[in-house]
């Protein structure tokens, strides 16, 4: 199942406002080419900012029917269906949805650090790290660097 669907949309933002974005041939109906290059873009990164951080494909499987998780899809989808519209992009270049996307992409990247959580996450998945380090065991060697006046170093007694 994919991380949003055509329907999401809909629901979000009605029916009109999401073919006036991916209906081209004007019959009513949301296209399928555009329809299905806007999911794929959007699963690809909503997919690309969760793996960023630890997700993994099956963590990612197991909480895609979140609520949360699809309504930030959902704006992200928009995001890329409102550049579509050159005659609707503003003097940056942006679409009329790009503040949802930006805010969703804000807020995927504190759901990949942890610091916000999906509903589902807690029967399925764990904290994740998105930083590891090793740490080094062995005793610390010090060393002294003498000079003509000070011989024990700098700051030494």
């Amino acid at each position: 199942m994919a991380l949003v669907a055509i329907a999401d949309l809909e629901n979000r933002w009605g029916a009109v406002k999401v073919r006036q974005f991916l209906d081209d041939d004007g019959d009513g109906v949301a296209d399928a080419t555009p329809t299905a290059q806007v999911i794929a873009d959007t699963e690809a990164t909503v997919r690309g900012v969760l793996y960023q951080k630890g997700y993994s494909a099956e963590l990612i499987t197991a909480i895609e029917n979140d609520a949360q998780l699809r309504r930030l899809a959902a704006e992200v989808a928009m995001g890329f269906a409102g550049e579509r519209r050159p005659e609707w992009l503003n003097a940056e270049g942006n679409g009329p949805f790009e503040a949802f996307r930006k805010r969703a992409l804000e807020r995927l990247r504190l759901i990949a650090v942890g610091e916000l959580r999906v509903a589902a996450e807690a029967t399925v998945g764990q904290q994740r790290t998105g930083l590891t380090a090793e740490v080094d065991t062995r005793d610390p060697t010090f060393l002294v660097a003498e000079s003509a006046t000070n011989r024990v170093g700098p700051g030494g007694f």
